[in-house]
């Protein structure tokens, strides 16, 4: 219709104006015929333009109200996204008005998107909760703003009575010429995070304080538990060697007295598993020859090897250095674990060991103990559970014979703490092969130290020596006075340190004997007491009895005057060298683990290789002369439990 109009008024104009242009004159029907014709000729120019005109108009219109639904689109979409985004998340310009934000920021400020648009950021934050934190805030938008550098920092926002931990991000935003437009930035939310890890921290504090106490315990009761059991096996050994029994009664003796001796190796391994676990087990490396090392702890497993028809052979690479720095001690302990399950689940064939070594870089060699026997082996999904304390392979020979489950345990936590590592590999039936890889320091050979001068002590006899005996354990004084007067000394006991002071002056003594904690006066402060004495008691030698097989106990004893120390329960072999080498005035070295002593019958017998034993290597065949000690006490010393195999009978 508009368009009918506007072509009719059209049309009436351009009619008017050809009738100006025809002559007064010329006839009226010339007139009209002659303006019907202009008429017609210039509509039939004019209306396709207007048409061509009005159809450009219409797509123009279309195509503007389609960019504009497409730009709702857009910002719908973008509200979306930012809505969607469950962080607070922000757009602002060159001047830090607020432009953009998703609802997640308008919770966080408790305010509407209406309200927050457009305005300047001190606005913003001095008008909500956050004005605590607007200088730190600010501070940080006007720095990406200058440096155009992203930035991310962990804030502590304020909300009211809330306190929230964020990281807090931003990033500039910038145009086609590279000029900063503005920032975006946004938070997330880390409050749950940093709860967790205070928990964590506290949980870990109280973990390891737990984890002390438990050391602390452990320690109380192993020494609570060495003083009554140093009466047990101190008095079954000194029954053993006094008595002729008929051999059912001696046997149920020599039981008892293993049984005694596991359970105390069984005390050790838990001391040594909790020192572990509370990281306070120190390694001390000093120069030793692993193949020594080998061949000593094989000198222990020859008997029981040959006891069940074993060969128990060594090799040595050609490669291995011939000293180490490696802590003998802990090289023995882990071997000795080894050796002992490889014999003990092997009923036929052959236990191996194994030294071989790769070349050496910048002084470092790595060293790899090899175990393999032919035992029943262990299935492949038992063999990561054997690592870990108390666990055994539950349905299959392996439980059988016994165990604690502490051995590999305390080897891997041995060998990490060593700085290597073991690995196992078995075939249920066929056997068990375990690896020890060591990465040690060549050792080059020692200088002959200055021999130390000797404690002035005075001279006493070697059997027939008046001993004076000092223990507050009523049990304990007695076991001592019986294993000395067995030994062939006289001997005369006391209470505590005090009394026997006042023993000193009314009588003269040879040695003395005396345990190390006592109340009254210990024996620490009754050895400084006589080594004061102005008479000739201070010179006398002194053996310290303790239930502490910690080294720095051992060293205390020594600087405070002792010429010994032996560590409960005392032994007959253990209580006559110490005593013997307390007389010769050669305090012994200070030791980190107990003295061994004998497990009853068989006592000082020579251990030497038995048939069993063969070696690849000649130096193998021969065995350390003068190794006077029983299976029960040098496994002990070296922290296996005695009762992990069949020990051999008299």
């Amino acid at each position: 219709m508009a368009m009918a109009v506007a072509i009719g008024l059209s049309h009436g104009a351009l009619t008017a104006a050809l009738a100006a242009t025809v002559p007064a004159s010329a006839p009226a029907a010339h007139s009209h015929a002659h303006l019907l014709g202009w008429s017609t000729g210039v509509l039939c120019v004019i209306t396709p333009c207007l048409l061509a005109w009005i159809i450009a108009l219409y797509r123009e219109v279309r195509r503007r109200r389609a960019a504009e639904t497409a730009l709702q689109d857009c910002v719908a979409i973008q509200t979306a996204l930012l809505d969607g985004i469950p962080q607070p998340v922000y757009l602002r310009d060159a001047a830090l008005r607020l432009i953009a934000c998703n609802r997640s920021y308008e919770e966080l400020l408790g305010a509407t998107r209406g309200s927050l648009l457009g305005q300047p950021l001190d606005a913003v934050l001095s008008a909500h909760p956050l004005a605590t934190d607007m200088a730190e805030l600010a501070r940080d938008y006007r720095q990406v703003v200058e440096d155009g550098a992203p930035l991310h920092a962990d804030r502590c926002l304020h909300l009211g009575d809330r306190t929230l931990h964020v990281l807090n991000w931003l990033t500039p935003l910038r145009g086609a010429d590279g000029s900063i437009k503005g920032l975006a930035g946004g938070c997330v939310d880390l409050t749950e995070r940093h709860q967790m890890l205070a928990e964590l921290a506290q949980a870990k504090t109280e973990a390891e304080a737990a984890n002390r106490t438990k050391s602390a315990f452990l320690a109380s009761v192993s020494h609570e538990i060495r003083t009554p059991m140093n009466a047990i096996t101190g008095m079954l050994e000194l029954t053993l060697a006094q008595c002729q029994l008929p051999d059912e009664q001696r046997l149920q003796l020599v039981t008892a007295h293993k049984s005694a001796l596991g359970l105390l190796a069984l005390i050790d391994d838990l001391l040594d598993l909790s020192k572990l676990e509370a990281g306070k087990f120190s390694i001390h490396p000093a120069p030793a020859s692993l193949s020594g090392l080998v061949d000593d702890t094989l000198l222990i497993f020859g008997p029981v090897a040959a006891q069940k028809g074993l060969p128990l052979t060594s090799g040595v690479s050609a490669a291995l250095a011939p000293l180490h720095q490696v802590d003998a001690l802990r090289f023995r302990q882990i071997l000795a674990n080894l050796v002992s399950n490889a014999v003990r689940f092997t009923d036929s064939g052959t236990v191996h060991v194994r030294l071989d070594a790769q070349a050496p870089c910048d002084g470092v060699q790595h060293v790899m103990l090899t175990v393999s026997d032919s035992g029943v082996g262990i299935p492949f999904e038992a063999q990561v559970r054997l690592f870990q304390p108390f666990e055994q392979v539950h349905g299959c020979a392996r439980t059988h014979a016994g165990g604690t489950g502490l051995g590999l345990a305390i080897c891997r936590r041995l060998a990490t703490a060593m700085g290597g590592g073991i690995t196992l590999t078995s075939q249920p039936g066929r056997g068990t092969r375990v690896l020890v890889s060591l990465p040690l320091q060549i050792a080059s050979a020692p200088q002959p130290a200055e021999p130390a001068p000797p404690l002035p002590v005075a001279g006493c006899p070697r059997r027939g020596a008046c001993i004076l005996v000092i223990d507050d354990h009523a049990p304990n004084r007695l076991l001592l006075q019986r294993q000395l007067e067995h030994l062939g000394h006289r001997v005369s006991t006391a209470c505590d340190g005090c009394e026997a002071l006042a023993a000193l002056d009314r009588d003269k003594f040879d040695v003395i004997v005396c345990d190390c904690a006592m109340p009254v006066m210990d024996g620490l402060a009754f050895t400084r007491a006589v080594r004061a004495r102005g008479d000739a008691h201070h010179r006398v030698p002194i053996v310290g009895c303790t239930a502490s097989a910690a080294a720095s106990d051992h060293a205390a004893a020594l600087d405070a005057g002792m010429n010994a120390v032996v560590v409960k329960p005392v032994g007959l072999q253990a209580l006559d060298a110490a005593v013997s080498q307390a007389c010769g005035g050669r305090p012994p070295p200070p030791s980190r683990t107990p003295q061994p002593e004998p497990a009853g019958p068989g006592q000082g017998q020579d251990l030497v290789p038995s048939a069993g034993m063969v070696s690849e290597d000649s130096s193998r065949d021969e065995a350390a002369p003068g190794a006077r000690a029983s299976w029960c006490a040098v496994c002990r010393a070296m922290n296996v439990q005695c009762d992990r195999i069949d020990l051999p009978e008299d």
